[in-house]
């Protein structure tokens, strides 16, 4: 008889994975549309401005977009530094 041990990795979200199912901060954000990306982002205590998060929204950037942004992107927007950074990170 053999026995099979499961390792439970920290959830994203409270979502609790095994090792087979690892889900990143990048997969849950490319499933947020742009109010829950603004949402989200305006949690992660930025200092983004209302000016950025505007863009963002007129642009309809959502979080797929988001992470396939590049930093020329974000300087066209001028929104650029804490942004790219953000997105660096994830």
């Amino acid at each position: 008889m053999s026995t099979s041990s499961t390792s439970i990795s920290t959830p994203v979200s409270g979502h609790a994975t095994t090792e087979n199912e690892t889900l990143t901060l990048a997969d849950e954000v490319k499933k947020y549309n742009t109010v829950e990306l603004i949402s989200y982002l305006k949690s992660q205590d930025l200092e983004l401005s209302e000016t950025a998060l505007k863009i963002l929204e007129n642009e309809e950037v959502d979080g797929r977009a988001f992470l396939k942004m590049t930093e020329q992107r974000f300087r066209d927007y001028g929104t650029c530094c804490k942004a790219c950074r953000l997105r660096q990170g994830v």
